[in-house]
């Protein structure tokens, strides 16, 4: 080795590569290996937290219609008891 320190390491990696093209794409090969898992892991972790989000919203959703149901329900009992009354009171008079 010599005193040319980075330029030197890299000539020489790139002659046993058999040239700086193939030293390059070895390179980008072995980034893109590296690279994949953790894509595919923020990926996939993204994927889990918008389903998530939409469970919570459509279970959300479903929560308010069945209370705006029930409440719909009471006041028609409600109002059907007051209409029942109103009968009955006119009839007693």
């Amino acid at each position: 080795m010599g005193n040319l320190g980075a330029y030197e390491a890299f000539t020489t990696a790139a002659k046993k590569a058999g040239g700086v093209e193939k030293l390059v794409k070895q390179i980008e090969e072995a980034a893109a290996k590296n690279a994949f898992p953790k894509a595919f892991a923020i990926g996939a972790l993204s994927t889990v937290a918008v389903g998530g989000l939409w469970k919570v919203g459509v279970d959300r959703y479903r929560n308010a219609k069945n209370n705006r149901e029930e409440l719909a329900e009471e006041a028609k009992r409600q109002l059907k008891s007051l209409s029942e009354e109103s009968t009955k009171s006119d009839n007693v008079d």
